[in-house]
Formats: structure tokens, C-alpha cells, sequence
């Protein structure tokens, strides 16, 4: 967390379009490392969510 941190608190990270017009969405880590059905599952159903909100 604390690398995730200094990267979003970045000068770099500010400057990136995406960041700067608010596209950019963090996804829990723990709903991206997990291959079974019902994992890939809910991160489909949260990907479509965030895509489709915007």
C-alpha cells in the first residue's frame, strides 16, 4: 500500500490526462488477483459498472 500511496501522490501520476479528468478508477487488489469463476466473475461485473457509469 504505501508504494501504491507515493505512486498516487506522485507528480507524475497528477499529470496523466486520465488522472486529471477523473477516468482513472482504483480497483481492490483483492478482486484482480483471484483466477476462480466467481471472482473473475464479480471483477467483469465491477469493470463493466465503472465503464459503463462514466
Amino acid at each position: 500500500m504505501e508504494k501504491t500511496n507515493r505512486l498516487l501522490a506522485s507528480d507524475v501520476w497528477q499529470q496523466l490526462p486520465a488522472v486529471r479528468e477523473g477516468r482513472v478508477y482504483l480497483i481492490p487488489v483483492g478482486k484482480c488477483f483471484s483466477n476462480d469463476g466467481v471472482s473473475l466473475q464479480r471483477l467483469t461485473s465491477m469493470l463493466v459498472h465503472l465503464l459503463l457509469s462514466y
